[in-house]
């Protein structure tokens, strides 16, 4: 999947994105309080829209009217575009290749022109329609939405349980959406796939040289179910690190080393404030390994670290500004940056819009 395109306004706030255009990479820069986490937000919000599963701290979704494109693999292109006000979906069409599949207003649905019984009010169109096989790639392709967050991928709390069947080979692990703590058990018990353990291992190492081993222990709780405990060995340390005590760079570096090998390719990986919890023994060797991911994912990430976004090449920078409630995306091309990395750094660095983006009305 790849998202081509997002609009999207929160009525009850009044925070509207203009229409953003999104490539393959793109670091969201500017400064803090100008929208680039709520951005994100917005993509998680239409994310748990299409699967039917909204915020689970609130009593209801916030009202948004939104209209995203993408592509999933080389040849659909969809539209999904509508509107929900105080937990009811009002309006909604799904398009695929410019032509309308399906559409609905607050109690009539309509699907290829013929009209259905009328919808659940509170669930979306890929919801409702998500098994049929004009509007399942879509539902899939939103479901490859992912952020990343190491306590939440590699907590310490997961629970196992053993009546879970271990996938057959290796895409099938990346394809299943389970924590990455359960998908690195599978490959660390599979002695044909350990090998991908240990790479994943002997990449983290080679950031953090102290390291020795890291190890997936099983803690036995009640019945068929059991505690997953991911532990790390360092030379010159005795026993074994509860992934609780480990640094947060540490913590983070493994989540994303995990997550770009084990995620499905294909997903949208979201990442806010890159550079928060990485040491400057580590942010460099991190950043590298998601520009030389070469399986097909969408990286979305805001940072405000000069060695990220020096390391990314300028061409994928949006900078990001604010007047009153509306957002908007530039391309760094629109204020003609220089043709090096270096010389448009320091015109960036010096750019209005980037050090002081939120404007006035």
């Amino acid at each position: 999947m790849r998202i081509v395109s997002l609009e999207v306004e929160y009525p009850e706030s009044g925070w509207k994105l203009e229409k953003m255009t999104f490539d393959s990479m793109n670091l969201l820069v500017g400064v803090s309080g100008v929208g680039k986490t709520r951005i994100l937000n917005a993509l998680l919000d239409l994310h748990r829209l299409a699967s039917g599963n909204p915020k689970p701290t609130e009593s209801r979704p916030e009202d948004i009217t939104w209209r995203i494109e993408f592509e999933v693999g080389k040849a659909l292109q969809y539209v999904w575009l509508g509107r929900m006000i105080e937990g009811e979906i009002y309006d909604e069409r799904l398009s695929l290749d410019g032509k309308w599949v399906c559409e609905r207003t607050l109690d009539v649905l309509f699907y290829k022109g013929r009209e259905m019984p009328p919808p659940a009010r509170n669930l979306s169109l890929l919801t409702l329609l998500g098994r049929d096989k004009l509007v399942l790639p879509a539902a899939d392709a939103l479901s490859l939405v992912e952020e990343m967050d190491g306590d939440l991928h590699l907590r310490n709390d997961i629970v196992w349980t053993r009546s879970l069947k271990a996938p057959s080979s290796f895409d099938e692990i990346q394809s299943m959406r389970v924590p990455l703590r359960l998908k690195l058990l599978w490959l660390y018990n599979d002695s044909s796939l350990i090998r991908i353990f240990e790479e994943i291992v002997l990449e983290f190492s080679s950031i953090f040289p102290s390291v020795a081993s890291i190890k997936i222990l099983k803690s036995t709780t009640e019945g068929d179910r059991a505690r997953l405990f991911l532990g790390m060995e360092e030379f010159g340390v005795k026993g074994v690190l509860d992934y609780a005590v480990w640094s947060s760079g540490m913590r983070d570096a493994l989540n994303t080393i995990a997550l770009l090998r084990l995620s499905q390719t294909g997903s949208v990986i979201l990442i806010d404030e890159f550079e928060n919890g990485l040491g400057a023994n580590c942010i460099d060797a991190v950043t590298d390994s998601i520009m030389q991911a070469k399986r097909e994912h969408q990286f979305i990430i805001t940072s405000h670290h000069p060695f990220v976004i020096n390391n990314v090449p300028f061409r994928y920078w949006k900078i990001i500004t604010r007047n009153g409630s509306l957002v908007t995306a530039h391309d760094a091309e629109e204020f003609r940056l220089g043709k090096s990395k270096h010389e448009a750094f320091f015109q960036l660095a010096n750019l209005r819009e980037f050090t002081n983006g939120i404007l006035q009305k």
